[in-house]
């Protein structure tokens, strides 16, 4: 399967366009000031390294039990 990934760029906001047909997902990304989202992105980046351990206990676990 191809995927199509396009990222432009306006003055304060970015536009992520991911698909190759119609209709395609596109999310627009508008710019964040640390000062007032610093919470709200440390709790993302923690949940994102909460799923990457889970995923690679699972992934180990499954690894292990086919030998």
């Amino acid at each position: 399967m191809l995927y199509n990934l396009n990222l432009t760029s306006f003055a304060n906001k970015m536009t992520l366009t991911v698909g190759l047909q119609i209709p395609s997902l596109v999310y627009e990304l508008f710019e964040a000031k640390a000062s007032d989202k610093r919470t709200e992105i440390q709790l993302v980046m923690f949940r994102l390294a909460d799923a990457v351990v889970d995923l690679t206990e699972k992934l180990n676990g499954k690894l292990h039990n086919n030998y």
